[in-house]
Protein backbone atom coordinates (compact mmCIF):
# COMPACT_ATOMS: atom_id res chain seq x y z
CA UNK A 1 0.00 0.00 0.00
CA UNK A 2 1.69 3.40 -0.75
CA UNK A 3 1.56 6.75 0.91
CA UNK A 4 -1.25 8.61 1.80
CA UNK A 5 -1.14 11.88 -0.35
CA UNK A 6 -2.84 15.26 1.29
CA UNK A 7 -2.83 18.12 -1.23
CA UNK A 8 -3.51 21.38 0.25
CA UNK A 9 -5.10 23.84 -2.40
CA UNK A 10 -4.57 27.51 -3.10
CA UNK A 11 -7.82 29.97 -4.84
CA UNK A 12 -6.51 29.58 -8.22
CA UNK A 13 -5.95 25.84 -8.08
CA UNK A 14 -9.41 25.02 -6.66
CA UNK A 15 -10.95 27.73 -8.60
CA UNK A 16 -9.24 26.26 -11.97
CA UNK A 17 -10.54 22.86 -11.10
CA UNK A 18 -14.28 24.02 -10.05
CA UNK A 19 -14.43 25.58 -13.29
CA UNK A 20 -14.54 22.60 -15.50
CA UNK A 21 -16.12 20.39 -12.55
CA UNK A 22 -12.93 18.12 -12.14
CA UNK A 23 -12.15 19.09 -8.46
CA UNK A 24 -14.21 15.94 -7.46
CA UNK A 25 -11.43 13.63 -9.54
CA UNK A 26 -8.71 15.56 -7.12
CA UNK A 27 -10.89 15.04 -4.42
CA UNK A 28 -10.73 10.74 -5.20
CA UNK A 29 -7.13 10.85 -4.84
CA UNK A 30 -6.12 12.69 -2.08
CA UNK A 31 -7.00 13.95 1.21
CA UNK A 32 -7.61 17.81 -0.05
CA UNK A 33 -6.98 21.07 2.06
CA UNK A 34 -7.49 24.55 2.13
CA UNK A 35 -7.33 27.61 4.51
CA UNK A 36 -10.52 28.93 6.02
CA UNK A 37 -9.49 32.08 4.49
CA UNK A 38 -9.31 30.53 1.12
CA UNK A 39 -12.80 28.96 1.38
CA UNK A 40 -14.39 32.32 2.22
CA UNK A 41 -12.86 33.93 -0.95
CA UNK A 42 -14.30 31.29 -3.07
CA UNK A 43 -17.48 31.74 -1.23
CA UNK A 44 -17.40 35.07 -1.58
CA UNK A 45 -16.63 35.23 -5.35
CA UNK A 46 -19.72 32.43 -5.60
CA UNK A 47 -21.80 35.00 -4.32
CA UNK A 48 -20.69 37.76 -6.71
CA UNK A 49 -22.05 35.81 -9.07
CA UNK A 50 -18.70 33.82 -10.25
CA UNK A 51 -21.25 30.35 -10.62
CA UNK A 52 -18.17 28.45 -12.01
CA UNK A 53 -17.03 28.11 -8.13
CA UNK A 54 -20.31 25.95 -6.94
CA UNK A 55 -18.08 23.03 -7.46
CA UNK A 56 -15.06 24.03 -5.18
CA UNK A 57 -18.16 26.07 -2.43
CA UNK A 58 -19.96 22.36 -2.75
CA UNK A 59 -16.79 20.47 -1.62
CA UNK A 60 -15.79 22.76 0.87
CA UNK A 61 -18.77 23.15 2.76
CA UNK A 62 -19.78 19.36 2.69
CA UNK A 63 -16.49 18.49 4.38
CA UNK A 64 -14.87 16.57 0.98
CA UNK A 65 -12.23 19.52 1.37
CA UNK A 66 -10.79 20.10 4.75
CA UNK A 67 -11.45 23.32 6.01
CA UNK A 68 -9.54 23.60 9.62
CA UNK A 69 -10.96 25.97 11.54
CA UNK A 70 -7.60 28.00 13.52
CA UNK A 71 -6.74 24.61 14.72
CA UNK A 72 -3.15 25.48 13.94
CA UNK A 73 -0.03 23.42 15.96
CA UNK A 74 0.35 25.07 19.51
CA UNK A 75 4.20 25.48 18.20
CA UNK A 76 3.02 27.70 15.27
CA UNK A 77 0.80 29.31 17.31
CA UNK A 78 3.11 30.38 20.18
CA UNK A 79 6.07 31.11 18.05
CA UNK A 80 8.12 27.76 19.69
CA UNK A 81 8.83 25.78 16.56
CA UNK A 82 12.88 25.72 14.96
CA UNK A 83 10.87 26.52 11.47
CA UNK A 84 10.28 30.63 11.77
CA UNK A 85 7.11 31.78 10.48
CA UNK A 86 7.81 34.59 8.17
CA UNK A 87 5.80 38.00 7.84
CA UNK A 88 3.88 37.01 4.82
CA UNK A 89 2.26 40.97 4.46
CA UNK A 90 4.55 41.95 2.30
CA UNK A 91 4.84 39.22 -0.24
CA UNK A 92 1.69 36.73 -0.14
CA UNK A 93 -2.12 37.57 0.10
CA UNK A 94 -4.31 36.74 3.08
CA UNK A 95 -5.49 32.91 1.51
CA UNK A 96 -1.49 31.64 0.70
CA UNK A 97 -0.12 32.81 3.76
CA UNK A 98 -2.59 31.08 6.01
CA UNK A 99 -2.09 28.56 3.16
CA UNK A 100 1.09 27.92 4.22
CA UNK A 101 0.62 28.65 8.12
CA UNK A 102 -2.08 25.68 7.57
CA UNK A 103 0.18 23.31 5.79
CA UNK A 104 3.48 24.06 8.41
CA UNK A 105 0.84 23.26 10.86
CA UNK A 106 -0.40 20.15 9.52
CA UNK A 107 3.47 18.79 8.95
CA UNK A 108 4.30 19.81 12.45
CA UNK A 109 1.39 16.94 13.37
CA UNK A 110 2.54 14.54 10.85
CA UNK A 111 5.94 14.93 11.10
CA UNK A 112 6.07 10.97 12.85
CA UNK A 113 4.11 9.82 9.99
CA UNK A 114 6.71 8.43 7.38
CA UNK A 115 3.26 7.42 5.07
CA UNK A 116 2.17 10.53 4.47
CA UNK A 117 3.01 12.72 1.26
CA UNK A 118 2.31 16.27 1.43
CA UNK A 119 2.12 18.16 -1.54
CA UNK A 120 1.26 21.93 -1.84
CA UNK A 121 -0.88 23.29 -5.14
CA UNK A 122 -0.26 26.71 -5.76
CA UNK A 123 -0.24 28.52 -9.26
CA UNK A 124 1.04 32.48 -6.56
CA UNK A 125 4.40 32.56 -8.06
CA UNK A 126 5.44 34.51 -4.78
CA UNK A 127 3.56 31.50 -2.51
CA UNK A 128 5.75 28.83 -4.88
CA UNK A 129 8.68 30.97 -3.74
CA UNK A 130 7.84 31.07 -0.05
CA UNK A 131 7.14 27.16 0.06
CA UNK A 132 10.35 26.42 -2.00
CA UNK A 133 12.42 28.30 0.56
CA UNK A 134 10.34 26.39 3.46
CA UNK A 135 11.44 23.07 1.70
CA UNK A 136 7.84 22.24 0.76
CA UNK A 137 6.51 20.13 -2.11
CA UNK A 138 4.91 22.33 -4.52
CA UNK A 139 2.90 21.77 -7.10
CA UNK A 140 0.24 23.68 -9.64
CA UNK A 141 -2.74 23.43 -11.77
CA UNK A 142 -0.51 22.16 -14.62
CA UNK A 143 0.86 19.24 -12.40
CA UNK A 144 -2.53 18.23 -11.38
CA UNK A 145 -3.58 18.39 -14.44
CA UNK A 146 -0.54 15.60 -15.11
CA UNK A 147 -1.34 13.78 -11.75
CA UNK A 148 -5.00 12.89 -13.36
CA UNK A 149 -3.98 11.41 -16.34
CA UNK A 150 -1.18 9.60 -14.76
CA UNK A 151 -3.61 8.10 -12.33
CA UNK A 152 -6.32 7.74 -15.32
CA UNK A 153 -8.62 9.71 -14.10
CA UNK A 154 -8.30 11.96 -17.47
CA UNK A 155 -7.47 11.21 -20.78
CA UNK A 156 -4.52 14.11 -22.03
CA UNK A 157 -6.82 15.13 -24.87
CA UNK A 158 -9.60 16.10 -22.12
CA UNK A 159 -6.74 17.00 -19.96
CA UNK A 160 -5.86 19.49 -22.57
CA UNK A 161 -9.62 20.52 -23.35
CA UNK A 162 -9.84 21.54 -19.69
CA UNK A 163 -6.71 23.90 -19.70
CA UNK A 164 -7.94 25.30 -22.86
CA UNK A 165 -11.11 26.25 -21.11
CA UNK A 166 -8.71 28.08 -17.83
CA UNK A 167 -7.12 29.70 -20.76
CA UNK A 168 -9.88 30.85 -22.92
CA UNK A 169 -13.07 31.26 -20.75
CA UNK A 170 -11.11 32.31 -17.02
CA UNK A 171 -7.91 33.76 -18.20
CA UNK A 172 -5.64 31.51 -16.91
CA UNK A 173 -2.16 32.47 -17.79
CA UNK A 174 -0.48 28.88 -18.25
CA UNK A 175 3.22 28.14 -18.69
CA UNK A 176 2.03 25.67 -21.60
CA UNK A 177 -0.42 24.83 -23.85
CA UNK A 178 -1.10 21.43 -23.43
CA UNK A 179 -0.60 18.60 -20.98
CA UNK A 180 0.72 17.01 -23.72
CA UNK A 181 3.91 18.81 -24.37
CA UNK A 182 4.27 18.65 -20.51
CA UNK A 183 3.78 15.01 -20.33
CA UNK A 184 6.30 14.26 -23.12
CA UNK A 185 8.88 17.11 -21.19
CA UNK A 186 8.57 15.12 -18.32
CA UNK A 187 9.34 11.66 -19.76
CA UNK A 188 12.36 13.01 -22.10
CA UNK A 189 13.96 15.46 -19.23
CA UNK A 190 17.24 13.83 -17.30
CA UNK A 191 16.15 14.17 -13.52
CA UNK A 192 19.49 14.64 -13.04
CA UNK A 193 19.39 17.68 -15.14
CA UNK A 194 16.59 19.66 -13.36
Amino acid sequence: MGNELVLALDATVLSNFSSTQILDLIVEEAVVKTSKEIRDEILSGYEQGYQFLEQAVKLTHNDEISVPHGNLHPDILNGNTSVPVPDFADSLDLGEGTLILMVESDKLTLQSRSDVEYIVGSDDKDAREVLKSRGHSITGSIGLLCFLVNRDQLDVQEADDHLSSWIKDRGYRSPVESISETLVRELTTDPESS
